[in-house]
């Protein structure tokens, strides 16, 4: 029996702690643990569980029945037993309780029979634990150690050892429910994410990582050795419900982008608010802590010295995992958030791209906005959580303050209010500021992405100089466009580090002013240092606010600028759609295969089609009456500047301005355009594409494009990177690299823009044979092949020829036979013993775009032919030399 037992009469007041009586007040009260202690958590539990349970209620079951379950189930049956009989001694006369005893535990013994269902519900139908029982569980055994202290001390030896019995019981029913059912879950889900079957405690400590973190420092992690994503972050790139909410949304309305992301992502943004809060009140715990720990350093030992000091050891304990592990789910959380929406965001540009109309289209605007900008909104979104955290914190920390210092607190608040003033609009006009700098950002990379890909020319034509001036100029542009920026930054953060810097010297200069003033006592140790902590915590929010304020203004304008490039008008598909005979289902009766391929639809009807660039331009294909059979090869020719280009580029719906008809059985085809793309990887991953991988159909392509030698002179094979935009290739090699692509796609329609032009005879002639000719691959695949060239020996190879005039009008089209014998266009080329005059590769081919992108001068070859809008500013060696024209000449003479 103990000498000093606490009455029930100490224990039955609210307390919070006992009278210095009992335990020399170094205890809780009773009432105070049952109330707030006990009550609280069950209510917040039971109010969590049933949204989670109502949610529940259709869900399928993901997990097998097992050991587990069921001992689940029978640990909540004898939790609720103990309870029961603890009910049934309270209701005894002479056992020690409070008023509220008796009804905590009767709310003990309800609460768990629903979390018994509940715990039923959360093992069968979710491949996680529980997190909420996770978390009521891992809160309420603190607080029973509090509570079962309390009892210990009332000297009612039944009582306590009962609810030492259910204390224990509770803590093995925590070990069932945070173990993971990885293990037992049904065939369906068996491959679910490590992250989405890691329980809360798990995935609070990491500790779902320590298989990769193992597997890394053993060997060089790959994309493959990654964990799969969970579904969350995964159905970011491609969520549906995003989108369908982004079409329903009022485009036009300022920040609409913005507010369909907060209302999209809402739910993802509001599971960091709780982990945010728990880690702000840890913080602040440290003020009272240190006041704490100073003056029971200051008082004489007495015979609880030594609980309070464990205690104190606990307090400390508590406080910085809590800060540690509140922190580290914060921060897991928000950038969860900051993955999904730069995911969304990037598939969004993408999409909003490819739709665009090729014409329209800017390369740079969408690289900058898929890097810069979505870089920007990331970082923004890092203090996604502190607008309403550190004013919080801001106005606890003043308030504590007050508490310390009294009416001294008015002069910190003065410095911190006067700088927040100041800061705030500062941080706004340099968030502004930054959309300037962002635009000079983007024009930069326009030019500089274009120049890159056209780098040997410029070498070739001696224009390095002149376009290394102009990149620096653009730097220097944008240097400039960024000094605002940057000058308000400096203000900005002066103000921000100047609050928390005099903040403690105005608020102790006060206080102690105002002691010697009234004569009273002077600064302590534990009210100095308790001051000082809550400065130091004064101090990130502080900066914080005003930096946010900047962040915010940044992430703004950034969804403005996407918004802008995702209400661009997109392209408009004018092509019509027939069903053509070969994607129809196959006959009844089996017929000849020549009859089956006479008889063919076209893949293409076209009707008084006229093409143009733009609306003001004249039209480049004029009055086009012609039908393009499936399963042939279609070969375009004319003279330099007739429109074969514009002409597939009708075929695939890319030229914005058309009058007459087109029909066609394709909607999409395998395209290889004059200047071949090429992406920066490896050579097989740009023959491979996105199609599946089969190596039978690689080697085969390999073959057909004459790509062997070139793969044993490369130092890695098709293993080698080919540089940015195929800078590691010839011309030549890159041109075979696209048809390789097409090739390997299979798709059955190809269109190919002069894609042999600048090989040499040999390989030429290799290809023609293995690829276009009459047992070649195109044949036997039966494929669709439109084709424009400017070599006469091309066109032996071809089942139908169109031919344009030089105003792009149709000259004369059909069988290479008939319109040699016609004596006409095709037949004096035929008759001709050099090519067309395009024959030959280009000395150095320049994009115009990427001219006009440079705001100099520069050197460009004398050219004979116009250039039409749309096609590519090619340069040719001649006798002539190099004439110097002017930007302003270049629009002159319609290059521009």
């Amino acid at each position: 029996m103990l000498d000093h037992p606490c009455s029930a009469a100490v224990e039955d007041v609210f307390g919070p702690t006992v009278a210095p009586s009992c335990l020399h007040g170094f205890d809780f009260t009773l009432l105070f643990e049952e109330s707030i202690l006990t009550l609280v958590p069950i209510g917040l539990v039971c109010l969590a569980a049933s949204f989670r349970a109502w949610k529940l209620r259709h869900a399928s079951e993901k997990v097998n029945r097992s050991w587990l379950y069921a001992a689940k189930e029978l640990s909540w049956l004898f939790y609720t037993a103990c309870h029961v009989s603890l009910l049934i001694i309270l209701f005894q006369l002479d056992t020690p309780k409070t008023r509220a005893t008796i009804g905590t535990t009767l709310v003990t013994v309800l609460t768990s029979l629903f979390l018994l269902f509940f715990s039923h519900l959360e093992h069968l139908r979710s491949i996680r634990p529980s997190t909420i029982l996770n978390v009521f569980l891992g809160f309420t055994l603190l607080f029973d150690l509090a509570r079962l202290r309390t009892l210990y001390f009332m000297s009612n030896q039944t009582v306590t050892s009962l609810f030492a019995v259910s204390w224990v019981i509770k803590a093995i029913i925590l070990v069932f429910e945070a173990t993971e059912k990885r293990q037992l879950l049904k065939k369906a889900y068996e491959n679910s994410p490590i992250e989405s079957t890691s329980g809360v405690i798990n995935r609070a400590l990491f500790w779902w990582l320590r298989d990769l973190l193992w597997r890394g420092s053993k060997t060089t992690l790959t994309v493959d050795s990654l964990p799969s994503l969970d579904d969350d972050l995964k159905n970011a790139s491609n969520s549906q419900s995003l989108f369908e909410r982004w079409d329903k949304a009022d485009k036009y309305r300022s920040n609409a982008l913005l507010w369909t992301f907060v209302s999209h992502y809402k739910w993802a943004f509001l599971e960091g608010v709780i982990p945010r809060l728990a880690y702000t009140g840890f913080c602040f715990a440290q003020p009272f802590l240190v006041e704490r720990v100073l003056d029971f350093m200051t008082e004489p030992e007495h015979v609880n010295s030594t609980n309070y000091a464990y205690g104190l050891i606990g307090a400390y304990a508590i406080v910085y995992i809590g800060i540690a592990v509140s922190y580290a789910a914060y921060e897991h959380k928000t950038f969860r958030v900051i993955t999904m929406v730069r995911g969304s965001l990037v598939t969004m540009i993408f999409e909003k791209t490819l739709r665009m109309s090729t014409s329209a289209v800017s390369d740079a605007a969408a690289i900058t906005l898929m890097s810069t900008d979505i870089e920007r909104i990331g970082f923004g979104l890092v203090d996604m959580h502190e607008t309403y955290s550190n004013i919080t914190e801001v106005a606890l920390a003043l308030w504590l303050l007050a508490r310390l210092l009294n009416i001294a607190t008015i002069a910190s608040t003065v410095v911190v209010v006067i700088c927040l003033i100041a800061g705030i609009p500062l941080a706004v006009v340099s968030g502004n500021a930054q959309g300037t700098w962002l635009e000079a950002v983007e024009e930069r990379v326009a030019v500089t992405s274009k120049v890159l890909g056209v780098m040997k020319n410029i070498k070739m034509t001696g224009l390095t100089e002149t376009i290394s001036r102009s990149l620096r100029d653009l730097r220097a542009a944008e240097i400039e466009a960024s000094f605002m920026f940057r000058l308000l930054g400096v203000i900005r953060l002066t103000l921000g580090y100047a609050s928390t810097t005099l903040a403690p010297v105005f608020g102790f200069g006060a206080y102690i002013l105002l002691a010697q003033a009234n004569d009273t006592a002077t600064l302590t140790n534990g009210v100095a240092f308790s001051a000082l902590t809550l400065f130091a915590l004064l101090d990130q929010p502080m900066v914080s606010i005003v930096d946010g304020s900047e962040d915010f203004m940044a992430v703004v304008n950034c969804f403005q600028r996407i918004q802008k490039h995702l209400l661009e008008t997109e392209r408009n598909d004018y092509r019509l759609k027939h069903r053509s005979y070969q994607h129809s289902a196959p006959p009844l009766i089996e017929v000849d295969s020549l009859a089956q391929s006479q008889s063919n639809e076209p893949c293409a009807i076209i009707r008084n089609l006229s093409a143009a660039w733009s609306i003001d331009d004249e039209p480049v294909l004029k009055d086009l009456n012609i039908d393009i059979q499936a399963s042939k090869i279609t070969m375009i020719v004319g003279p330099v500047g007739c429109g074969k280009s514009t002409f597939l580029k009708t075929l695939m719906g890319e030229i914005p301005e058309c009058s007459g008809s087109i029909s066609t059985s394709f909607t999409n085809a395998a395209y290889c355009n004059q200047s071949p793309w090429i992406t920066f990887g490896t050579l097989q991953e740009n023959i491979v594409g996105a199609s599946p991988w089969d190596r039978t159909r690689y080697d085969q392509v390999i073959q057909s494009c004459a790509l062997q030698v070139d793969l044993q002179q490369l130092p890695m094979g098709d293993q080698t990177k080919v540089g940015v935009r195929g800078s590691r290739l010839s011309g030549g090699q890159q041109m075979r690299v696209a048809l390789a692509r097409a090739l390997y796609s299979n798709a059955p329609i190809l269109i190919l823009d002069d894609v042999l032009t600048g090989l040499d005879r040999e390989t030429e002639k290799n290809i023609l044979e293995i690829v276009f000719s009459q047992h070649g691959s195109i044949k036997q695949s039966h494929q669709t092949v439109i084709m424009a060239t400017n070599s006469a020996h091309h066109l032996a190879y071809a089942d139908h020829i169109i031919a344009l005039d030089e105003n792009g009008r149709l000259l004369e089209h059909g069988s290479y036979s008939e319109l040699v014998s016609a004596q006409g266009y095709v037949s004096t080329l035929s008759e001709s013993s050099h090519t067309a005059s395009t024959t030959r590769a280009p000395d150095i081919v320049l994009d115009d775009e990427t001219l006009q992108g440079l705001a100099t001068s520069v050197t460009v070859p004398y050219m004979l032919s116009p250039i039409r809008p749309g096609s590519q500013l090619s340069t040719y060696g001649c006798s002539g030399g190099l004439v110097r024209m002017s930007n302003t000449q270049m629009h002159m003479f319609g290059i521009g």
